[in-house]
């Protein structure tokens, strides 16, 4: 029997590996415990080739099981079908790759590489006659792409006259949720051409519009996606699971399909694919079968079959048909579409009939297409290889673990080819960030002012502030505490919004924020919740977004809510604001969804956006000094050497808070200054940005400490909810830089929070994604000093609580940058992220929290430098750090650092 070594590597290659279990098994006879049940010897007279018998008859999957993080694989377990794998067959670590192609291929993945060799090498000495290895992987991810790889060409040493042969998941142009997909799937793309002999080609863009468009589905799942892929998989390997006449075993479907050896990228198709409702009034044909699953709409990979010519093709019919009927069908459409044909290739339309027709369908088909206009993919990813390459974006991650700049130089080179020869890719690079941390920028008076304006609390305390950072620290992390599509964990978020190592200031925001008077009469959507988080009266930074632009933004929402929609309001945002996002950094805005809206809210949003205008927050220090140094006050303590103790402890008490005030712009520089060098990721919070959300927008008449305090408190729940909650968008701090830092030293973030109500109007509001959206990003949401749109946003992370839709939280994330994009540069694709957490925030029905990475934070760095300057040219309160032991060159090269800073955003700024 020649079997065939089934592989599952990564999230998106375990799950659609599980689904394609579910329905081989069924078709099989096979039930979730393993044993026959069927009714047809043609269901078992070829079972070995993809199952071994065990004791008693049950029949075992031959596969391996691998991830480097452990909660696919216990979903997998847990499933229907988890009884019918081997236990000893999962293989799975605990740190993650983070979206990172190297940590998959060279570091986490080559310490597992082993242990899952050992498991191949027990399954492949079990075979009497191996004819090879099917992997099905994605090409986006860390994981499936980096370790998937690595673990091809480890097969491809020990069992080098095996056919491989891969089923992979490409990354798409809209339904995407890593910013660095187009350097992990380029990376990837290289080792298959050398590696692979068949790579199927399988696009989420494409499956999601057959979901949408064809089968009518109004808000498609992944496991809609997943069941596609499924029955196209099936179909693919009937000739291998049941007799036919074609194409018998791998090596034969390679011969009749593969005229070159680097030619060996298909795209597939299925039909029948109808909707539920449409299908019991359809009897389906061969003639309608033939001329469906040629038709561009049922290909599953998004590229245009009439932009480029078949070079070979076969198709697997299902069902009791004729055989002549079958092949004059074929050879008819062949005829009518000749000039999409190659002509020097004869007979390269090739057919195979199955009696087996899959549960449910009378009859089907399969296709397997050679085409040049695969190319579409190749390009595609390539162009958005070279924007980022261009301006080294996100390249520190790859020159961290050794690569040269040269490899991409050379890279580029290759990249030139895919336009000559479709199937070259560029030369894979390397990368992997072993730690990474964030700094969410939380202002007590963005705080305080949304408490006051916004949620009309007239005498904000501590408590309000801390409830609002809270609310929007719970929707950050919702998507690493609840199951979700963005950004699962922290490497995920700081992949997203970190563009540049140092640039990891972010500003929070949430939505909705109504006060608790008008709450009750809003009804919120996801438009609203969208619009409501980049509204800069609900970013808990006291900084406009509009001074500055939005680097990269990640909102995270929560509520059952359609993924179609969020995406369409996200970009209606974007697309709106575009004006106040950096334009060298495409797809800033990302989204997430999770079902679990906070608590008392049907649907939420957090915001986390980077955007350079945090550096408002900073100058807001420099002018409180300028006041008091004009007047010499309180110079006499720093420039009176001679003081005796008596005499320091007498003063201490009534003179310590007042330095707290006076020194800040030293402290502020100092500190800044070592936040460049030492902190990977840095989130940029401005009391004055926090005052004003509580008085402005939150309607608080005196806003307290504790009001600007629960302001943060909300923010940083926002931004931690996909640390604390299962979710797809950054699920630890590495994923979150990552995200967000597309050079080393631009990692300053400025978070927002939305929704931003007063207590009066609170009841008023009923929030949606849009207005949640919308909130975060408005400069008056944000809480860093700083106003977005004097800069531009290079990352964005927006992390959504509540019962939303992904698809309306994407949607009208990426309609805030369409509408801004402006304000977003433009050589970063995918540079703005969300997430979204089921359970929102405590009195709230949704909420977003706003992390953005935007040039325009330089105003709060250039306002604290100014004011540090004019201290230093005085020496004022030097005396009080050269006592600890400081020597005054620090003070200089901390402004020069600084100042460096300043330099790079206006570069990027300007740029």
């Amino acid at each position: 029997m020649r079997e065939i070594l089934y592989l599952m590597i990564g999230q998106c290659g375990n799950q659609i590996g599980a689904k394609f279990w579910e329905v081989i098994a069924d078709e099989h006879g096979i039930g979730p415990d393993g044993f026959y049940r069927g009714d047809s010897d043609l269901q078992i007279e070829r079972i070995h080739v993809y199952f071994m018998e065990a004791a008693g008859g049950r029949m075992v999957p031959r596969t391996v099981l691998a991830d480097l993080e452990p909660g696919t694989l216990d979903t997998v377990r847990s499933g229907p079908y988890g009884c019918l794998f081997r236990p000893d067959n999962f293989a799975f670590g605990n740190a993650g790759a983070g979206n990172n192609w190297a940590k998959g291929h060279y570091t986490e993945g080559a310490e597992m590489i082993e242990s899952i060799m050992e498991i191949v090498h027990r399954e492949c000495e079990a075979c009497d006659c191996l004819q090879g290895f099917q992997v099905v992987h994605s090409m986006g991810g860390g994981t499936g792409a980096g370790m998937g790889t690595l673990l091809i060409s480890k097969i491809r040493e020990h069992y080098p006259d095996r056919i491989m042969c891969t089923f992979s998941c490409y990354p798409s142009p809209k339904v995407s949720d890593v910013v660095v997909e187009p350097y992990n799937a380029i990376l990837s793309q290289n080792q298959l051409i050398e590696l692979a002999e068949q790579t199927f080609v399988i696009d989420n863009e494409a499956l999601y519009d057959i979901c949408s468009r064809t089968l009518r589905l109004k808000d498609p799942t992944y496991g809609d996606l997943n069941h596609l892929v499924s029955i196209t998989m099936s179909g693919i390997t009937t000739s291998l699971r049941f007799p036919g006449q074609l194409n018998a075993d791998l090596r034969k479907l390679g011969n009749n399909l593969i005229p070159f050896p680097r030619v060996h990228f298909f795209v597939t198709g299925f039909a029948p694919l109808l909707s539920r409702c449409s299908m019991s009034y359809r009897s389906e044909s061969v003639h309608e079968l033939t001329s469906q699953v040629f038709h561009r709409h049922n290909i599953m990979s998004a590229c245009n079959p009439l932009m480029g010519r078949y070079l070979t093709v076969a198709a697997m019919f299902r069902g009791r048909l004729s055989i002549k009927e079958v092949t004059r069908e074929m050879r008819a459409v062949r005829s009518r579409n000749s000039p999409c044909f190659v002509e020097w290739i004869p007979n390269n339309v090739k057919t195979a009939v199955c009696d087996v027709p899959p549960r449910g369908l009378k009859m089907a088909v399969t296709f397997i297409g050679n085409t040049t206009a695969i190319q579409e993919i190749f390009y595609r990813l390539g162009e958005k290889f070279l924007v980022m390459l261009k301006r080294k974006a996100f390249l520190h991650w790859y020159t961290a673990e050794g690569m040269d700049e040269c490899d991409f130089t050379a890279a580029i080179a290759n990249v030139s080819d895919v336009v000559v020869e479709p199937y070259n890719a560029t030369l894979s690079s390397h990368f992997l960030t072993e730690y990474s941390d964030m700094s969410f920028v939380i202002d007590n008076e963005a705080l305080y002012d949304i408490c006051y304006r916004v949620l009309k609390v007239d005498k904000p305390t501590y408590g309000d502030l801390n409830h609002l950072v809270s609310a929007a620290m719970a929707g950050v992390t919702t998507c690493l505490r609840f199951p979700g599509q963005l950004n699962a964990d922290l490497r995920k978020l700081c992949t997203n919004l970190i563009p540049f190592p140092l640039l990891h200031f972010f500003i929070p925001a949430f939505a909705p924020l109504t006060s608790r008077f008008v709450q009750t009469y809003y009804n919120h959507t996801i438009h609203d919740l969208t619009t409501q988080i980049f509204d800069s009266k609900n970013l808990m930074t006291a900084c406009d977004p509009r001074h500055g632009k939005y680097i990269t933004v990640a909102s995270v929402f929560r509520g059952r809510l359609s993924i179609k929609e969020l995406e369409e309001e996200m970009q209606q945002v974007q697309s709106r604001n575009s004006a106040f996002f950096v334009e060298w950094i495409p797809n800033n805005v990302k989204t997430a969804v999770c079902d679990v809206p906070p608590r008392g809210l049907k649907m939420a949003v957090t915001f986390i956006g980077n955007n350079t205008a945090i550096q408002e927050s900073f100058e807001r220090i420099a002018q409180q000094f300028r006041t008091m140094f004009n007047r010499k006050a309180f110079l006499h303590w720093y420039t009176c050497e001679g003081m005796e103790e008596c005499e320091f402890d007498s003063a201490y008490a009534s003179m310590l808070e007042l330095i707290k005030v006076v020194v800040e712009p030293y402290n502020s520089v100092l500190g800044q200054s070592h936040l460049i060098d030492l902190s990977d990721e840095s989130f940029t919070l401005d009391n004055e940005a926090l005052f004003d959300i509580c008085f402005r927008t939150l309607k608080i008449q005196h806003p307290t400490l504790g009001d600007l305090n629960h302001l943060v408190s909300a923010t940083m729940s926002g931004i931690t909810t996909c640390l604390r909650f299962p979710g797809q968008l950054n699920a630890d701090l590495r994923k979150l830089g990552t995200n967000l830092i597309p050079f080393p030293r631009l990692h300053f973030f400025v978070p927002g929070f939305a929704p931003l109500t007063s207590r009066y109007g609170q009841a008023y509001h009923t929030y949606n994604v849009h207005d949640l959206t919308s909130q975060m990003f408005e400069a008056r949401n944000l809480m860093s000093a700083c106003d977005p749109r004097h800069g531009k946003y290079l990352t964005v992370a927006g992390m959504f609580r509540g019962r939303l839709s992904v698809k309306e939280v994407e949607e009208v994330i990426t309609d805030v940058q369409n509408k801004n994009s402006a304000y977003f540069v433009e050589w970063i694709p995918n540079n703005i992220k969300t997430a979204i957490c089921d359970i929102p925030p405590k009195g709230m029905t949704m909420s977003a929290t706003f992390v953005g990475n935007t040039t325009a934070i330089q105003e709060t760095f250039r306002r604290i430098c100014d004011q540090f300057a004019i201290m230093l040219k005085k020496r004022a309160f030097v005396h009080w750090y050269t006592a600890e032991g400081m020597d005054e060159g620090e003070f200089d090269e901390a402004l020069t650092n600084v100042n460096d800073l300043i330099g790079e955003y206006q570069q990027y700024e300007s740029d």
